[in-house]
């Protein structure tokens, strides 16, 4: 039963305080999400965009195995409990050691031939490129050379590679050199001009160590702790540019990397600074140059970012 009530307005507004406290705070938590966002207003946004290539994950220019990290966004921000979901910022793209992008030119050697529409034989020897299922990277076959003379290349040449922006081009191979190693001067890639043997850089071996060289002058860098086995497949990145090489055997940078052409001890190289030395990078060239030996060639990429070895 109710009773009636025999006090004093104020009296009878005093005892309601705790409903006017009350009912603001529930009207404000009807409206509002658990998460912060406004029911039906605009999304919350998850802190600030990554700027793009801040974070390098693999170093030194070659596609790693970890991809760019997101710069500061959060992962996903609050989402708003009637309204759209928190919008994550953008993450980072790959930076210089970011992971590889997809190659605008790749061989992994497995089709009935050597495929015509994506080189050029450029061959000054006796000798012939084959396709040999008894050594592998991957799939079923790869590029042999058994090779004797002067020099056995197949080229890349034009595009989509050539001419490169910015005269920079980044490539990865793979290759296989049957045992003992060589000890003289041999040559295994090389890019420069169309015309070999005019203006490149090379890479390959001399005095039995992994080795860069420019030519013309035939100058040397050679690194004495790169881990080249006989008879094993190795990766080999590199990027070729105005004036620097990078290269990496099996995703560790190595010394015949340069931007002047000087090794880092005398004993390894030339030890005279070179400027304006690299050519205009028209072809890339795989096979053999000088003296003599046995190779095999598998899932060569080239393309104008770099690239993953696997």
């Amino acid at each position: 039963m109710l009773k009636r009530f025999t006090g004093s307005p104020y009296t009878a507004l005093w005892s309601l305080r705790p409903l006017l406290l009350v009912a603001p705070l529930l009207a404000c938590s009807a409206a509002s999400s658990p998460g912060g966002g406004s029911s039906g207003g605009s999304p919350a946004v998850a802190g600030a965009n990554a700027s793009a290539g801040s974070v390098a994950a693999g170093g030194s220019g070659f596609g790693g195995s970890s991809a760019a990290l997101a710069g500061s966004a959060t992962a996903g921000g609050t989402a708003g409990g009637g309204g759209t979901g928190g919008q994550a910022g953008s993450g980072g793209a790959a930076g210089s050691g970011g992971a590889g992008a997809a190659p605008l030119f790749f061989d992994d050697f497995e089709a009935l031939a050597i495929d015509s529409g994506k080189w050029t034989e450029r061959i000054n020897s006796s000798a012939k490129f084959d396709l040999d299922t008894s050594q592998k990277h991957g799939g079923a076959q790869s590029l042999h050379l058994a090779h004797s003379g002067f020099s056995t290349f197949l080229a890349k040449e034009g595009a989509p590679i050539f001419p490169a922006p910015d005269n920079t081009f980044y490539g990865r191979l793979w290759l296989r050199v049957a045992g003992p190693l060589p000890q003289g001067h041999v040559v295994w890639s090389e890019s420069g001009d169309l015309v070999n043997d005019t203006r490149e850089v090379r890479i390959g071996m001399n005095i039995g160590k992994f080795q860069s060289n420019l030519w013309p002058g035939d100058l040397d860098i050679r690194d004495p702790e790169a881990a080249l086995l006989p008879d094993t497949w190795h990766c080999i990145q590199f990027k070729m540019g105005n004036d620097v090489l990078e290269v990496t055997l099996d995703g560790k940078p190595s010394s015949i990397s340069t931007t002047n052409f000087v090794a880092t001890k005398s004993e390894n190289g030339n030890s005279t600074p070179q400027a304006n030395w690299s050519p205009t990078y028209s072809a890339f060239r795989i096979g053999w140059e000088l003296g003599a030996g046995e190779i095999w060639y598998d899932d060569v990429a080239l393309g104008h970012s770099p690239i993953d070895c696997n």
